[in-house]
């Protein structure tokens, strides 16, 4: 008796990852207001820290996230995004990398 084997498809990638990008874009002008809103001192603290829990998370996770991302970028459009965004994960240049990474994105794929 012989047994046939279904192959399944492989998902495609989604195309949602360019959001906890955009989370990043917007944690940084929250998380500055914050610091000249309100004075510093420990309440004020309790109010910026979730933010800046949640951007560092996004932070160190963006190398996987561009790498997600750059999967569906690649699929869908002629763009292959740069080695260079990969480099989110350091700190001075996280303030510019998502900025110019969403810019780049929008140009090719039209999402943001």
């Amino acid at each position: 008796m012989s047994e046939t084997v279904v192959s399944t498809s492989e998902h495609p990638p989604t195309e949602k990852w360019w959001m906890l990008i955009g989370v990043l874009v917007a944690i940084f002008p929250i998380l500055a207001f914050l610091a000249v809103a309100f004075p510093t001192d420990v309440y004020s603290s309790l109010i910026a820290a979730p933010f800046a829990l949640l951007g560092g998370v996004i932070m160190l996770l963006s190398p996987l996230i561009v790498y997600f991302d750059k999967q569906y970028v690649t699929t869908v459009s002629d763009w292959d995004p740069s080695g260079w965004y990969y480099w989110m994960i350091v700190p001075p240049l996280a303030l510019v990398l998502p900025y110019l990474y969403l810019y780049e994105r929008h140009k090719y794929v039209g999402t943001p």
